[in-house]
């Protein structure tokens, strides 16, 4: 509820389209849509990127130049929002572990759940963020600025002003 109450101090009521953007996690969908239905539920693009090479990582653990190959057959994809090729390419994955082979189907799961939430190519047609790098920057530095100050002490548990 407090979230919702910060967006409509922020002016969420007066915005055109409205985004989402998280890490894909599913506590955050459940979240945003009662408080922001109607907005472009969008995972981060770092975050999926971060699964890609998670995956590229477990499949060339001592071949860094393997590495890069796969990330640049499967890069493009997730890129482009295309995780149906994505995903038929991971499946195609021939592991050599039991372990491995549950990871792959782990992690291809991962984007076959939130395909629609990374649609990049259509975002940035949009002109709607992939990713919240710019957002957390920003939460950093206004934060920081604001913490930082000359002659600011704060308690330890948390940013409440000690007198």
């Amino acid at each position: 509820m407090r979230i919702y109450f910060e967006a409509r101090i922020r002016g969420w009521n007066r915005t055109v389209k409205g985004v989402a953007i998280g890490d894909g996690s599913e506590w955050i969908w459940n979240s945003a849509e009662p408080h922001f239905p109607g907005a472009t539920q969008t995972v981060d693009v770092y975050h999926a990127r971060q699964h890609l090479w998670d995956i590229a990582w477990s499949l060339h653990p001592y071949d860094p130049a393997g590495r890069q190959r796969r990330m640049d057959i499967h890069k493009p994809r997730l890129d482009d929002g295309r995780i149906e090729e994505l995903a038929d390419l991971l499946r195609a994955t021939t592991p050599t572990t039991p372990a491995l082979a549950e990871f792959i189907r782990s992690g291809t799961g991962y984007f076959e759940r939130r395909r629609v939430r990374m649609r990049y190519s259509g975002f940035r047609n949009l002109d709607l963020f992939a990713g919240s790098g710019v957002i957390d920057a920003g939460c950093r530095t206004v934060a920081g600025q604001h913490l930082k100050q000359s002659g600011m002490f704060w308690a330890v548990l948390g940013c409440s002003r000690c007198q």
